[in-house]
């Protein structure tokens, strides 16, 4: 047995070594597969190609596998998997990506990938601002401010500038060619962008187009202007309510690009993301809202009016929404008969100023009590809609909904979440929001006498709520973006003959495009130091001696450039001495040094396959020795 063991220990050694000759390759820069996702499973194609060209040309293939690296950054097992699947290293999560507990956070991811990008080696470091499957902080959304940029935002990004700004640090590579990929979906884009923005300023990335940004359905976060933005790309859709808060009315907007998603009759059928093989609808009509009308329970058993009464698309139910909440004749809500101590006056939305004083509160506590754990282990956004439901039956007269006392409202919502913590100031902001969102224009405050004015603005928005959500979806932007481009692209590498990048050379040209479309490749050099042998395919055959060389392609190519380096002249011999011809070059003057050639290979091929002799044999031997001393 133990001759088993040196023999196979000696045979390792042996094999070791062969393989520490073998020349290093360069990491697959190409990987696809299926991610499993939150239920659902996601095609996906990546390239290192993809940052081969300057960030200010929207890329619908990297539109393609960031929306789904959003979805990915749900928990730490699933990101750890799909990160390490793509290539990634040194997965690190911040500490708001575990906290719960609280809506002033934010959830982020990074990792790191070494990739050649035109004969260089890059660092290209990937940040997720997570956007899904999270709780509380979905409220932080709301916290608006009362001036300046969305605070809630703002607070984030800063943390977002420092987490990646540590990680480049600690990572070694602020002094390394870098590339930053941001990409954050709904709340997370938000954050994304402003995030870019913080990134420049600090001069961390000091080219705009090292810097890659995609964002998905991100609602509006800034007031001021970035100019000269290049490198953000939002991807919305127009039928999304979401990307329309922070309101314009207030100012609001988003850095960078806006990609509006077309009529979304458009994107009308495409693989199912889950892979079952069905066909995902989206006719036009699932992005319309349906006015309530009692009257027609009588004909059809719905509240809802039929598909062919009047109906609303989400953006003018949005606008309608806005002037509801911010119409100055509305008067207060509760009278002086009914009103009970600390309900005071509640007026009109018509401004940020009257939102932060008198809203903002209560809206970002009735989202922390929505998504609090409950108890119901399933939270998110549609159960907002229920909890308004057994809230308002419980804490309200059934007839009028006035609110009950101060002290059964706290007693029911102890009862759903123990461990949520009331602060009556923030409740009755609360009370006071809902006291303004359940009355209509004719007085009336029950749910009938709502549900028969000529348009009750909040129950069709609680009526048809997954109507108006589901222009949110991941997977229609999904749909929108595959269905938008499904050409295949073509990939150019380019690098180095010996993939070594050699000093005073820059390659240029590596990119990826459709087909048809005209590549360019070139070379700069000190042609006193070098001459260029001519581009070269991976088999080692020649393409060209241009230096600059322009061709339309209809497949993946790579070139590699072949160098040699000039020696510098030799000191003139004597008359009597012979120089050998071959030490001259073509002009007799100078000697070249083959650096990147076809022949350069030769020389270390065979001092790799003398070497390889020598440890075989010599391993064989130690094994032999160590074999016949156990003998002995």
């Amino acid at each position: 047995m133990k001759k088993f063991t040196y023999t196979s220990f000696a045979l390792i050694i042996m094999i070791a070594l062969i393989l520490s000759l073998i020349p290093a390759k360069p990491l697959n820069a190409y990987s696809e597969g299926i991610a499993d996702v939150m239920g659902y499973q996601f095609e996906y194609k990546y390239s290192d190609s993809y940052f081969a060209q300057a960030s200010d040309q929207y890329l619908n293939p990297l539109a393609d596998i960031s929306l789904i690296s959003c979805l990915a950054s749900c928990d730490e097992e699933t990101a750890q998997t799909y990160y390490g699947e793509l290539g990634f290293r040194d997965i690190t999560f911040n500490e708001g990506f575990k906290d719960t507990d609280h809506s002033d956070k934010i959830g982020l991811v990074a990792a790191r990938k070494d990739i050649r990008i035109n004969g260089e080696d890059v660092a290209l470091v990937m940040l997720n601002v997570r956007g899904v499957n999270y709780g509380i902080e979905w409220a932080d959304n709301f916290n608006v401010g009362d001036s300046g940029n969305h605070e809630g935002f703002s607070n984030n990004s800063r943390r977002a500038v420092e987490f990646i700004t540590n990680y480049v640090e600690d990572q070694r590579l602020e002094n390394k060619p870098l590339k930053i990929w941001i990409c954050g979906y709904s709340r997370g884009g938000a954050i994304s962008y402003m995030t870019a923005k913080g990134i420049v300023d600090t001069g961390l990335i000091k080219d705009q187009n090292d810097l890659y940004v995609y964002t998905f359905s991100a609602p509006n976060g800034v007031i001021d202007e970035w100019e000269g933005c290049t490198c953000v790309y939002n991807i919305v859709n127009d039928m999304d309510i979401i990307q329309r808060t922070a309101p314009a009315q207030w100012g609001f907007h988003k850095y960078g690009t806006v990609i509006t998603l077309g009529d979304p009759s458009k994107v009308n059928s495409i693989p199912n993301p889950d892979l079952t093989g069905d066909e995902m609808l989206y006719p036009a009509e699932d992005f319309y809202v349906r006015k309530m009308d009692l009257t027609n329970v009588l004909d059809s058993t719905s509240i809802f009016s039929s598909k062919s009464a009047t109906q609303y698309d989400v953006m003018t139910f949005y606008d309608k929404f806005f002037e509801f909440i911010s119409d100055d004749s509305i008067y207060d809500v509760v009278n002086d008969k009914r009103a009970w101590s600390g309900l005071e006056a509640i007026p009109a939305v018509k401004d940020r100023e009257t939102y932060y004083k008198y809203y903002q509160t209560g809206i970002m506590y009735l989202f922390e009590l929505s998504f609090s754990k409950g108890t119901s282990s399933d939270t998110g956004f549609l159960d907002i809609s229920s909890f308004l439901t057994d809230f308002i039956a419980e804490c309200y007269d059934t007839d009028q909904l006035y609110p009950k006392t101060i002290e059964d409202i706290k007693q029911n919502l102890t009862s759903r979440d123990p461990s949520f913590k009331i602060d009556e100031e923030r409740l009755l902001s609360f009370i006071r929001l809902l006291g303004k969102l359940f009355r209509n224009d004719s007085g009336a405050l029950s749910p009938v006498g709502m549900a028969f004015s000529e348009f009750t603005i909040m129950s069709t928005f609680l009526g048809n709520l997954n109507y108006i959500v589901r222009g949110h979806f991941y997977d229609v932007l999904l749909a929108w973006v595959r269905n938008n481009d499904q050409q295949q692209y073509h990939e150019i590498d380019v690098d180095f003959m010996d993939h070594e990048s050699l000093e005073g050379i820059t390659l240029s040209g590596e990119s990826i495009n459709k087909p048809g479309k005209t590549f360019e490749i070139s070379c700069d050099y000190d042609k006193d130091e070098y001459v260029f042998n001519g581009w070269y395919d991976a088999d080692g055959k020649l393409i060209t001696t241009e230096e600059d060389y322009s061709f339309p392609t209809h497949e993946n190519e790579v070139f590699l450039a072949s160098f040699e380096r000039i020696e510098p002249e030799e000191p003139e011999e004597t008359e009597d001495s012979e120089e050998p011809s071959s030490s001259k070059d073509e002009k007799g003057s100078r000697k070249k040094k083959n650096r990147s050639s076809d022949s350069d290979n030769t020389l270390p091929i065979v001092l790799g396959i003398a070497g390889s002799v020598v440890l075989i044999a010599g391993s064989t031997a130690v094994a032999l020795i160590l074999i016949k001393r156990k003998k002995k």
